[in-house]
């Protein structure tokens, strides 16, 4: 089974989800490469998959400049996701997308066949999924759970806050299983 570009794009959306506006000071305190932030981010979704996934054959697909600009884009887009208002999402996919093209076409075929990454959207609930069904689960999502969807991206922002990105990674897989898995697959993974 193919993975498209959008299906990677949301993969890239679901490491960004939910920071607070606040976070971006606490980057310079951070320790650690790009990379090691990323992989670290990648093995806490990859907990979420009951067989697991090799998160270094997906990191091998990239290089230190595309690593470095995904974490650049991050906080911004974190920002945004942290107003947790549906009518940002438009604006937070064109960002997403803008950001995924900006990375060289031979890293991005290199997920996109990548059986691991297949294994890990379809773990997460995303292989398959058209654009209009994502936006209407995340969508779903939010209003079914409106007392609760802000705080419990706060809960994911509060990982992030303290530099735990694996914890981060861990919270932010649970969080797209619970929107994007059916109520009776949710432990059915990969």
């Amino acid at each position: 089974m193919r993975v498209s570009k959008f299906t990677l794009t949301v993969l890239l959306a679901c490491i960004w989800l939910g920071a607070q506006a606040d976070f971006l000071p606490v980057r310079d305190s951070v320790s650690g490469s790009s990379k090691d932030h990323l992989t670290q981010i990648l093995n806490g979704i990859a907990t979420n998959i009951k067989d697991g996934v090799d998160v270094a054959s997906l990191i091998s697909c990239g290089d230190d400049f595309s690593f470095s600009a995904i974490e650049a884009a991050l906080y911004p887009i974190m920002d945004e996701f942290a107003l947790c208002a549906p009518s940002n999402y438009d604006d937070i996919g064109s960002k997403i997308i803008a950001l995924v093209k900006s990375i060289p076409t031979a890293q991005q075929q290199c997920v996109i066949q990548n059986p691991e990454s297949q294994k890990l959207l379809k773990g997460l609930g995303l292989l398959g999924l058209t654009p209009a069904e994502i936006k209407s689960k995340i969508t779903y999502w939010y209003y079914y759970r409106l007392w609760s969807a802000c705080g419990l991206i706060g809960g994911v922002a509060q990982s992030l806050k303290s530099s735990d990105f694996q914890g981060f990674g861990t919270s932010l897989g649970n969080l797209a299983v619970d929107i994007f898995k059916p109520s009776s697959q949710k432990q059915l993974d990969a």
